[in-house]
């Protein structure tokens, strides 16, 4: 929206000046302008805390309405009933939006988010903001990428507990560039199922047009998959990324 723009950037060049001149700036005040000029308004966002039977809980919607793929950093403050901040509550990201690793085409992307600290069960929604983006080209996504998990002798391992490498399957027109991540749930009979853990795969891969491509598991990855592959719900999610 170019209001808002114009209005951001009218705030920083007031800082801008004043900064040149000397006078104080109070710290709050450079905050707020840097926030609202990073500040991406093509993105939107939309938290779903219970999804209801097997679907994924706590999982924030990101929406692009802009012309062009973008590449941004997210900070997610955990919101009360309220709609006030709970900033006891520490937030974490299964595929890393928070520090710039996810890529939201113009189809959207979507993310998981973690809450640790007393009272995160009193958290309702939360509040997300882009602290910085920038454009990259990704095409428009209209089937999101399947996973299927592989044992070392080469048969499917369908409850993630001792798997080796991943298929990855792209059903759309044009290849994606997608990373992997091993995610596990508490596995709650009721209520939101938030994950305990959620590591990295494999390096960046690129999955070719009505095509597939295999993904050999990192090392460091073992740990984790022994630990809760099999024991707990898993599985291992593409997303997008650069």
């Amino acid at each position: 929206m170019p209001a808002p723009r114009r209005a951001a950037l009218g705030v920083a060049l007031s800082l801008l000046s004043c900064l040149l001149a000397g006078c104080a700036v109070s710290p709050a005040t450079v905050t707020r302008a840097l926030a609202d000029r990073n500040q991406d308004s093509s993105l939107s966002f939309d938290y779903t805390a219970d999804s209801g039977g097997d679907y994924i809980d706590q999982v924030v919607q990101i929406d692009n309405n802009g012309d062009e793929a973008v590449i941004p950093t997210l900070r997610y403050i955990a919101l009360d009933a309220n709609g006030v901040g709970m900033p006891e509550i520490k937030v974490f990201t299964a595929f890393g939006s928070d520090h710039g690793d996810v890529v939201v085409p113009t189809s959207g992307a979507w993310e998981i988010v973690q809450f640790v600290g007393e009272g995160r069960d009193k958290v309702a929604d939360v509040q997300v903001t882009v602290l910085r983006s920038q454009h990259t080209d990704y095409p428009y996504v209209e089937t999101e990428p399947d996973t299927e998990a592989f044992d070392e002798s080469g048969r499917e391992d369908e409850y993630f507990a001792n798997f080796r490498s991943v298929k990855v399957t792209n059903d759309n027109d044009d290849p994606i560039r997608v990373r992997l991540a091993f995610v596990a749930w508490q596995g709650l009979d009721s209520g939101a199922d938030q994950f305990q853990v959620a590591v990295p795969v494999g390096e960046l891969t690129t999955v070719p047009a009505h095509g597939d491509a295999t993904v050999e598991v990192d090392p460091g990855a073992l740990t984790s998959i022994f630990q809760y592959g099999g024991k707990y719900p898993t599985n291992v999610i593409a997303y997008y990324s650069h």
